[in-house]
């Protein structure tokens, strides 16, 4: 038994796990700045531990989009399964299960609590995957949209709160001015990369609303034309592999408003993804 929808569910979690831990390791670095720079003896503690924890950040954010890479594959496999009646890539899905086999037991156990992603629509077809995705997109620009404000505030905060603390500490007589500016050098790419998270967002929002646009226009015609079928489903799963992740907490805070919003202006038959594995 491949347990497909165990592995999709655990795997992604894993990324949303590192990518989390990684983002509040950044936080942490510019909390560790102002405390290090008025506690400490040596002034360069501060900076050192900064770019310490920055690096670490840094790592655990390539180790979430690697899994998070292999997550996106087990959900498209899983759409072709479902919406086409593809089998499954044994082959590859081995090399990933030996690739994470800690994830083993858990994605048993998670695979009996599973109903599937999507509710199954009847008969295999390339408007059943049309749908399925259709409402993928609706749900990730939704999400991704909220995400961008939020993120957007935060951001705002990080940048002045950072810089309001660096700058405060500099001005403290007899405070070194190297170990200070590299510790403000720290904090700002910290801050970038905070900023840079809100433009993601902002830009997967608008690339998810363009998706959705064209599979609601192949969701309207007869989807006589195979090639352009495929190519916009394609084109659609690619791209959503690029965008950032969606945080579990943020998904159920904002599940019940978009869910009432789904079932009173599109009318469709399928139900939403319970996780916002696609990111």
């Amino acid at each position: 038994m491949l347990h497909l929808d165990g592995w999709r569910h655990c795997l992604f979690a894993r990324a949303k796990d590192q990518w989390g831990f990684g983002l509040a390791l950044g936080y942490l670095a510019i909390v560790a700045v102002p405390i290090g720079l008025l506690w400490s003896e040596s002034r360069w503690v501060a900076p050192c531990v900064a770019l310490t924890l920055a690096i670490v950040s840094r790592a655990l954010g390539f180790m979430s989009n690697q899994t998070h890479s292999d997550a996106q594959w087990l959900l498209r496999q899983n759409e072709f399964f479902q919406g086409l009646g593809w089998p499954i890539d044994s082959a590859t899905f081995a090399a990933l299960q030996s690739k994470h086999s800690r994830l083993g037991s858990k994605a048993r156990k998670r695979q009996a609590e599973e109903k599937g992603y999507y509710e199954e629509l009847g008969s295999s077809s390339a408007l059943a995957l049309v749908k399925m995705l259709r409402e993928s997109a609706w749900w990730s620009q939704r999400l991704a949209t909220e995400a961008s404000k939020s993120v957007g505030i935060v951001s705002g905060i990080v940048v002045l709160v950072a810089i309001a603390a660096v700058v405060s500490v500099a001005r403290i007589e007899g405070s070194p001015v190297t170990p200070t500016l590299y510790a403000l050098a720290v904090c700002l790419i910290v801050c970038l990369d905070t900023v840079l998270l809100a433009l993601r967002y902002r830009y997967s929002a608008a690339a998810a609303k363009e998706c959705f646009d064209q599979l609601r226009v192949l969701t309207n015609t007869d989807c006589a034309d195979d090639d352009r079928v495929l190519a916009t489903i394609a084109d659609y799963q690619l791209r959503r592999e690029s965008w950032p992740l969606i945080p579990d907490w943020f998904m159920k805070r904002h599940k019940r408003t978009l869910q009432n919003i789904w079932d009173q202006n599109l009318s469709l038959t399928i139900k939403q993804p319970r996780d916002a594995d696609q990111g």
